[in-house]
């Protein structure tokens, strides 16, 4: 601990640091707001879940084209201006879906449009942001800054939610109105960032193939990753939050926020657990043991639970309980990967 507590200090009196830590956290902050704000409108459209899952895709879709091209975009450009630029672009999002909250426009096709924009400028964003901590403080800094970024972003993913459903319980334009404000903040702290180019080399495409050859020749690391992919996947079935909120719980928007604030506990308290009590490599759990629990961990906290309407604090444990599930299996195929790829070195 006194080893820590100087490297603490100094990183405070960092003002690369402070104006990165400043731009993660807001900027994480907002797309929790966001994710809220986006799910709970498009809902109230149409009140139809299949809009939702839509909203999904749409998000999705971006994540799975730009992977590559933005993970050589982080490498070849100056991150900083990649990432000013991609959080001004979920600003201007934010301002489009302002507009059509204020002009009542009911159009789905509209909507998932501006949900398009969100994905893209955060797909393209996310790659630069991760890598820039890297080239801001010392290698002997990297492990406590590591730590107090992502442990602050964890408590961001708790409240986010909650923030986002108290804004929407107000009113739907001020949850946006928020998120874009937090977005320009973000932007403008990546700004005060000294300019810091990516490799020289531009990153060849034969680098991508083998890259996802020695994946496809590898079944451990394969499966590892399906796994975690699967259990990510699945996990998305919380984007059908506020039709339980509104329909079978009736919570209110609040409530909502809680619900979604919820799997973000279960993880941190996974999380908590696992860093004192790492995983081994013989676990005494079998894979797929682990795939089972997850798939009943999301259909149960899906399944409408008798005699609790109107009742938010049992659905909240129930989503964070059995959310922690699906945070050890994720955390179990991230080990194994990295047990393969150490394996293969040695």
């Amino acid at each position: 601990m006194g080893e820590v507590s100087p490297k603490m200090r100094e990183l405070a009196r960092d003002r690369e640091f402070v104006a990165y830590f400043a731009a993660r956290q807001t900027a994480g902050l907002a797309y929790s707001v966001e994710t809220v704000a986006i799910g709970w409108q498009i809902y109230t459209l149409r009140h139809n879940p299949f809009d939702i899952g839509l909203v999904g895709l749409v998000l999705f879709v971006p994540q799975l084209l730009l992977a590559i091209p933005a993970g050589a975009m982080a490498d070849r450009f100056d991150r900083r201006i990649v990432c000013v630029g991609c959080t001004a672009g979920e600003m201007l999002a934010e301002l489009v879906f302002l507009g059509l909250v204020l002009e009542h426009v009911h159009s789905v096709a509209v909507n998932l449009a501006a949900v398009a924009l969100v994905g893209i400028a955060h797909s393209l964003g996310t790659p630069a942001e991760r890598a820039l901590l890297a080239g801001i403080v010392r290698s002997e800094k990297f492990a406590p800054a590591q730590a107090i970024t992502t442990s602050a972003m964890q408590v961001v993913t708790i409240a986010g939610p909650a923030v986002g459903g108290v804004l929407i319980a107000f009113s739907v334009p001020a949850a946006f109105v928020v998120a874009a404000v937090l977005y320009g903040l973000a932007s403008i702290a990546f700004g005060f960032l000294t300019p810091r180019r990516g490799d020289v080399e531009r990153p060849k495409l034969g680098s991508w193939i083998d890259g996802v050859r020695y994946i496809a020749g590898h079944p451990v690391i394969l499966g590892a990753i399906s796994l975690d992919l699967f259990a990510v996947l699945f996990g998305g079935a919380t984007a059908l939050l506020p039709v339980y909120a509104t329909t079978i719980l009736r919570i209110g928007p609040i409530g909502f926020g809680a619900l979604r604030s919820a799997p973000a506990v279960g993880a941190a308290a996974v999380a908590l657990y696992l860093a004192r009590r790492p995983i081994v490599r013989r676990a005494p759990v079998p894979s797929s043991a682990l795939v089972e629990a997850t798939g009943f961990a999301m259909s149960a906290k899906l399944t409408p639970q008798v005699g609790i309407k109107g009742d938010t604090g049992k659905p909240v444990c129930i989503s964070a309980g059995f959310n922690s599930q699906a945070m050890f299996a994720k955390m179990t195929a991230g080990s194994l990967r990295l047990w393969s790829a150490a394996d293969r070195l040695t």
